[in-house]
């Protein structure tokens, strides 16, 4: 895998959004905001990988910040920190690619404006459910007796259950917004500097004709980076 400064930009501006909005974000439900919207929006690579980066995250304010059976779950149990999240921006990226090719006509163009915005709300579900069935499963079966006062896992199933609900619900209705909109933002902004950069290679190379020195034409290894990953626009 090859690893390019972008990637390695976003996932340190992914990182830096969990640790800042992870305590904001956790009690109304959209914590997984900033993983969903790396994977759908840089591919189940990037998006694993921000999994992973959240579920250090969360596994670090379980140990700081102890606040609810969950956090105590976490500490006796920290790979249930971890492991999901992995999955969950792994499946939420391959569930968006999937969705987006099944709803594109022959010529990779969405059929409709419907069509176009239903891949981000479907990779946001698919996202929410496998966090909620993972995590909620393994603290079950690994640690359902961990508790937070008088409030143990088992005892806390159907909270945990109605905090997916809502989550799931309000992923549908933000991811799309959020990933089309600043998407797009990005995808406009990613070729100012390859335009940049060609510029200047023309007026180089025009300076070397002058000049009558030979120079091969070699193509810009700017022009040979590809996005990995399709924004859809």
């Amino acid at each position: 895998m090859k690893i390019k400064t972008r990637d390695v930009t976003v996932l340190a501006v992914a990182v830096a959004l969990m640790f800042a909005l992870t305590p904001i974000l956790v009690p109304i439900g959209l914590f997984l905001v900033p993983v969903l919207f790396v994977a759908i929006l840089y591919g189940w690579k990037i998006g694993a990988v921000a999994g992973l980066l959240f579920g250090l995250v969360s596994l670090m304010y379980a140990f700081t910040i102890p606040l609810n059976f969950v956090a105590v779950a976490f500490q006796e149990a920290p790979w249930i920190a971890i492991v999901p999240r992995i999955f969950v921006g792994a499946f939420a990226a391959l569930a968006f690619a999937g969705f987006r090719k099944l709803f594109r006509d022959k010529n990779g163009k969405a059929k409709n404006r419907f069509t176009q915005v239903l891949p981000y709300s479907l990779a946001a579900s698919v996202g929410v459910l496998t966090n909620t069935t993972l995590v909620v499963t393994s603290m079950v079966l690994a640690v359902p007796n961990a508790a937070h006062g008088d409030v143990t896992v088992l005892i806390g199933v159907p909270t945990m259950l109605i905090a997916g609900a809502i989550e799931f619900v309000s992923m549908n209705v933000i991811m799309p917004i959020l990933c089309i909109t600043v998407g797009r933002a990005l995808k406009a902004g990613e070729f100012t500097p390859r335009k940049i950069m060609r510029e200047r290679e023309a007026m180089e190379k025009g300076i070397v004709a002058e000049a009558g020195i030979d120079c091969p034409n070699e193509e810009s290894e700017t022009e040979k980076e590809t996005t990995q990953h399709d924004i859809g626009f």
